[in-house]
């Protein structure tokens, strides 16, 4: 799986988990109250338990893939520009601004890494 996919599944669920998690006037603390709604209380510890260890997943799946893209780059004289596009998420006019290389140029070095892996 791509980074940017990763990136966007983490996002879902970190989204689900601040959802489940947040309840105004109230802090969950996953312990059960005595207001009858325990089975709510306890099914809502579990989904937080789940939502949190697939974001951990995700989390351990992301370092490992810029990781990776990292040990690919690592000598092309267009270093600077791969990291950018494929690690920080940067779209063509930012990076254009960051490095002052033309637009087409980025989009060419882009293009030809990624036909390369």
């Amino acid at each position: 799986m791509n980074l940017r996919t990763l990136q966007d599944k983490l996002k879902k669920v970190e989204d689900e988990l601040q959802s489940i998690t947040y309840y105004p006037n109230f802090e969950f603390d996953g312990m059960p109250r005595g207001s009858g709604t325990s089975d709510f209380t306890a099914q809502k510890a579990i989904d937080i338990a789940t939502l949190q260890e697939i974001r951990d997943d995700l989390l351990r799946e992301i370092q490992a893939e810029q990781k990776r893209l990292l040990e690919l780059f690592k000598g092309d004289p267009n270093e600077e520009i791969l990291i950018l596009w494929h690690i920080n998420g940067l779209t063509y006019s930012e990076i254009e601004e960051l490095t002052g290389r033309d637009r087409k140029e980025i989009y060419r070095i882009i293009k030809n890494f990624s036909k390369t892996t």
